[in-house]
């Protein structure tokens, strides 16, 4: 993993994306492939109706055939009641080890998640590539991406 890019889901109306939502994640999408390094892409999203929504347009954008969901990437109030998610647990570590248990795979990773998931996730890697700047809360639509190789940041679209 060269870079990995943090997106917060587009702008909903009645629990689906909107027309707004719709552009937001299309603007994202066209940032995150010009900002990319090598060829190779992985998208994990939350399984949010509306995280899927927003990463199915990322993933067409870039020409990716899937996406891969994981449940504790789910941090709203809307989760399942049972299963272990962000939202219940607030373990950074873990929500970092979703993306470390899979970097090997590609050369930019993409997270679709909530809030605060999304600035929690995001504000872990920063921490990472030695950056003491502390993270704004993400509109709808926007992505911070992480260029871990040259020590870097930068918010979306």
């Amino acid at each position: 993993m060269n870079n990995l890019f943090v997106c917060l889901h587009g702008n909903i109306e009645d629990g689906i994306l909107s027309k707004r939502g719709m552009a937001e994640m299309d603007a994202l999408a066209k940032a995150i492939a010009a900002n990319k390094s090598g060829g190779s892409y992985c998208l994990l999203s939350s399984p949010a109706f509306k995280v899927r929504e927003s990463a199915q347009i990322i993933m067409k954008r870039l020409g990716m055939q899937g996406f891969e969901v994981d449940l504790y990437l789910w941090s709203e109030a809307t989760r399942p009641l049972n299963p272990s998610t962000y939202f219940s647990e607030r373990d950074i570590a873990k929500l970092v080890d979703v993306v470390e248990v899979r970097k090997e795979r590609a050369d930019n990773f993409i997270v679709v998640t909530h809030h605060p998931a999304a600035e929690d996730l995001a504000q872990a890697y920063i921490k990472r590539i030695g950056s003491l700047d502390k993270l704004k809360e993400l509109k709808f639509g926007q992505g911070v991406w992480i260029d871990l190789a040259n020590r870097a940041y930068r918010v979306l679209p």
